[in-house]
């Protein structure tokens, strides 16, 4: 898995990270759409960052469509 992911960095998680993303899960409640809540955290870091996501996940797209426009989602 370590060889899998080497091309990977970490990022920290801040206070404002938490915080968006719990407002955003609101936000999806009030709208019917149901995500895990993993990966509303990761697509709120990925976007305050202005980083791409890519991913296999279709959750992220519907994140992006429901609260986080200019998030970058690429799946593969």
């Amino acid at each position: 898995m370590t060889e899998a992911l080497s091309f990977a960095s970490r990022l920290e998680m801040t206070r404002a990270d938490w915080d968006l993303a719990a407002d955003s899960a609101n936000t999806l409640r009030t709208t019917g759409v149901t995500v895990p809540q993993d990966d509303l955290l990761i697509a709120t870091v990925a976007m305050n960052r202005q980083l791409p996501l890519v991913c296999r996940d279709r959750h992220f797209e519907m994140i992006r469509t429901s609260v986080y426009p200019d998030l970058v989602v690429e799946s593969i």
